[in-house]
């Protein structure tokens, strides 16, 4: 929906953010009950992943021996 892709909704969802429509760079949405109209851009920044979620995409699989990063810095 919008252009969004799975983990973007289930973030928003998540924050109680619900995508109702987008218009152009406007879009709408349903936050606590209410309905209000802001910029696509910013709905696409509070679904982006958090700092939290993209530190823990960085560390290396248990069993995969040393990241390349891991090397480097040695």
């Amino acid at each position: 929906m919008m252009e969004l892709t799975a983990q973007e909704l289930e973030r928003l969802d998540r924050k109680g953010i619900h995508p109702v429509s987008r218009q152009g760079e406007e879009c709408l949405v349903e936050i606590h009950g209410r309905t209000i109209r802001c910029a696509w851009r910013d709905i696409r920044r509070i679904a982006a992943p958090s700092l939290k979620e993209r530190l823990c995409a960085q560390l290396p699989l248990p069993g995969r021996g040393v990241s390349a990063r891991e090397r480097q810095s040695v």
